[in-house]
């Protein structure tokens, strides 16, 4: 990158590396790819390493990803929902039920999503 377009790689391009070939089922090189990092920056990536073992339904790896997700960002409802979206997947409903019950230990709650429509000029929730 720096040498043809002239920029310094950022965590933000490496993050999207490791979504990208989780992406594509190489689940494998983007471990290594967030391993390859030190512990501090490796937070930003684990969500969606996380999100493709679910897609890719590698339990044992996705395991590996919650855990770290868990010990680097505590206070990002998202990712609690992702972990416990996981186990609901995979039928660990006690792991799925723990995880909801830390983030109420927490004080985290995940914002309600909503969506809008417009119909005939009007826009409606």
């Amino acid at each position: 990158m720096q040498k043809d377009f002239g920029l310094e790689p950022r965590i933000e391009h490496y993050t999207c590396l490791v979504d990208l070939l989780g992406r594509a089922g190489r689940l494998d090189l983007a471990l290594e790819t967030t391993l390859d990092f030190p512990e501090k920056i490796q937070g930003r990536m684990w969500a969606p390493f996380l999100s493709a073992c679910k897609k890719h339904r590698n339990d044992e790896l996705g395991e590996l990803a919650a855990r770290k997700l868990l010990e680097f960002s505590t206070g990002s409802t998202g990712n609690y929902v992702l972990m416990a979206n996981l186990y609901t997947s995979q039928g660990k409903w006690k792991e799925a039920a723990e995880t909801r019950r830390l983030m109420d230990d927490r004080g985290l709650a995940k914002e309600p999503g909503w969506s809008q429509v417009e119909i005939c000029d009007s826009g409606d929730r």
